[in-house]
């Protein structure tokens, strides 16, 4: 049985896509139809919204800023940047530009902490907003969890992040309107779009938060330090590889379950398993048992490297890895100096019976 593309069963329709491919196509579309109808209702109610004279700044509850910023992946965020600039524009006619402000807003904490003080000062002659060293502290640390944000398995926690340091920002903010509430009830309305993009946005989120924690496959090549105990225990146990081995680099091309697919070489042993029909399928070999290795670069985002894996006896098995970040690149190096530290030992473990027939 040779390896299908996908690594997992599919059930195929009359329009020749399997059920998760037509799945998997139907989401995208849905994410689309969701996010014009939020944009729409947040243009229609921007329009409507009314003026509130005695209001300083943009207050809304910490709730809302935290939920929707995390949710939304910053672009709340922006719009919270966005908003308060937009009002020190108009209350002192600077030549400043929100929209830029809010679009880059890892830069321009300080600055926002510099106004809000200055305010501070003005009305209540006193800082009630943050000492300043540690808005300096705050500023670094932001921005340095902004620049982290786009870092492979640093995503959501930099998001995070992002958004607690607001909250001393925030809490100034609604504390000088506090006796003018309006502006904080009506910015701190829970609306239908707000719901939906909780509801679309959770599963995403925790989608990727198990990818960079490694409880679902990654969508990237990895280092077997990365994988979970229990998935390199499985491997080992369905004698993937042997119980003293342990993977060096990994793809897996599953969905969900690492334990549906897998690619990957330890010290001693290149794999590749899959599941067909819920029948688990292994190939593998020793790299004494190794002539060539060839590989295929993918040409094209989103498609996997092949790695074909020649045999002595000239049978072959193959490897897909996944090309994200040019990790394809790393894995299929450390594979071949994997490979030529062995044939130049001569030992190691000694190999077992070629796997091929399996």
């Amino acid at each position: 049985v040779e390896k299908p593309f996908s690594g997992t069963a599919a059930n195929t329709s009359d329009t020749g896509m399997t059920i998760e491919e037509r799945v998997m196509a139907a989401i995208p579309l849905l994410y689309l139809c969701a996010l014009c109808y939020i944009i729409i209702s947040w243009r229609m109610d921007a329009a409507k919204e009314p003026a509130f004279a005695d209001t300083r700044f943009y207050p809304v509850s910490l709730t809302k800023l935290i939920v929707l910023s995390i949710l939304s992946f910053g672009i709340y965020t922006c719009y919270w940047f966005y908003k308060n600039y937009a009002y020190q524009k108009r209350e002192d006619g600077s030549t400043i530009m929100p929209v830029a402000r809010g679009l880059f807003y890892i830069f321009w904490y300080y600055p926002l902490y510099l106004t809000l003080s200055d305010d501070s000062a003005k009305h209540y002659n006193a800082n009630k907003v943050l000492i300043k060293p540690l808005a300096v502290l705050f500023a670094v640390l932001f921005l340095i969890a902004g620049l982290l944000g786009s870092q492979d398995g640093l995503m959501v926690a930099a998001n995070i992040a992002l958004v607690l340091f607001l909250i001393p920002l925030a809490n100034y903010i609604n504390f000088i309107n506090t006796k003018h509430p309006e502006a904080y009830a009506y910015n701190s309305r829970w609306r239908l779009r707000h719901t939906l993009l909780l509801l679309l946005s959770l599963p995403l989120l925790l989608l990727i938060t198990a990818s960079e924690t490694n409880l679902l496959p990654s969508d990237r090549v990895v280092k077997g330090d990365d994988l979970m105990a229990y998935d390199i225990q499985y491997m080992q146990r369905k004698g993937i590889f042997p119980p003293e081995e342990k993977p060096l680099y990994f793809y897996s091309d599953a969905f969900f379950l690492i334990r549906d697919d897998g690619n990957g070489f330890t010290d001693h042993y290149v794999f590749s398993y899959w599941k067909d029909n819920g029948q688990l399928n292994i190939k593998k070999e020793h790299f004494n048992n190794i002539k060539k290795i060839d590989v295929k670069y993918s040409d094209a985002t989103g498609e996997n490297t092949i790695v074909n894996i020649i045999r002595n006896d000239d049978s072959n098995f193959i490897l897909y890895v996944s090309s994200m970040e040019a990790l394809d690149k790393v894995f299929v190096q450390q594979l071949r100096h994997q490979w030529d530290t062995v044939h130049a030992a001569g030992t190691g473990l000694a190999p077992e019976k070629s796997q091929h027939q399996q």
